[in-house]
């Protein structure tokens, strides 16, 4: 990870306690079980990790940074590098559980991009699937408190 393009990834001081407390505050160990479960941008993947301990079938992780993808797949997770504002990456796939904790933002987007976003993302969602997302929403500098209050 000593490569990743993002620095916060670069140090390995974050702990599996706040992806424990976010399940136990809002998931269950059932949501896991058999489950099929994708992580948008996994970081070090310990999310994932704990889904496959808990019993997770399958366990799919988005992001484009080539050091993060190369540590899923050290880890054993399927692996799909791809940055989001391009589409899409997974039409027509399906999960139980879709997971992302601060790293999809909307100002990445066009108003008809983030739309085309999130409707690809609730469609990749199960008849019975859970998503839990956060955003990270800091707007960029190029764009004017005009442009954002126009969202």
């Amino acid at each position: 990870m000593a490569s990743a393009i993002m620095p916060a990834l670069r140090k390995r001081e974050r702990l599996p306690r706040a992806f424990l407390a976010i399940i136990e505050d809002f998931l269950s160990d059932a949501a896991f079980k058999d489950a099929d479960i994708l992580d948008i941008g996994p970081g070090h993947w310990d999310f994932l990790d704990i889904a496959r301990s808990k019993g997770a079938r399958r366990t799919v992780g988005i992001d484009f940074d080539p050091a993060v993808c190369k540590l899923g797949e050290m880890r054993g997770h399927e692996v799909v590098n791809a940055d989001l504002r391009s589409g899409w990456p997974l039409p027509g796939d399906r999960f139980d559980g879709i997971f992302c904790r601060a790293s999809i933002n909307a100002y990445w987007f066009s108003e008809d991009g983030l739309k085309e976003f999130l409707d690809a993302l609730a469609a990749a969602a199960g008849p019975k699937g859970w998503i839990w997302v956060v955003p990270w929403n800091n707007p960029p500098p190029t764009r004017s408190p005009e442009t954002i209050a126009g969202l």
